[in-house]
């Protein structure tokens, strides 16, 4: 970021540049002149701004074919509570130390 290049705190350079629309010859002239402080407003709006990107961000965009594959998928799938148990435990130890065999062998 060049206003923090220029030696400013970068939490206040970069509200500085949001406050003036990315003019970083606006922001630093501000800074300059008022120390490197920015009104706490300014601060406020830049965290607004970063919550806003983070909540968007975190929400994928789920295609109408992908719902469409989850629900069909969904409906595919048995709910019966007991479905686990169609293995005996020693069936299960010996696919769990097999998986881990392969774990280990793609780590070495």
């Amino acid at each position: 970021m060049q206003v923090s290049a220029a030696g400013f705190d970068p939490t206040s350079s970069e509200a500085a540049l949001l406050h003036f629309g990315a003019s970083a010859e606006q922001a630093m002239k501000y800074l300059a002149s008022n120390q490197g402080i920015v009104p706490p407003a300014w601060l406020e709006q830049m965290h607004q701004r970063h919550h806003a990107k983070a909540a968007t961000s975190k929400r994928p965009s789920t295609s109408a074919e992908d719902s469409e594959a989850v629900r069909k998928l969904a409906q595919a799938v048995d709910h019966d509570e007991e479905d686990y148990l169609d293995i005996s435990l020693d069936e299960e130890l010996e696919y769990i130390s097999h998986y881990l065999a392969l774990v280990r062998s793609v780590l070495e």
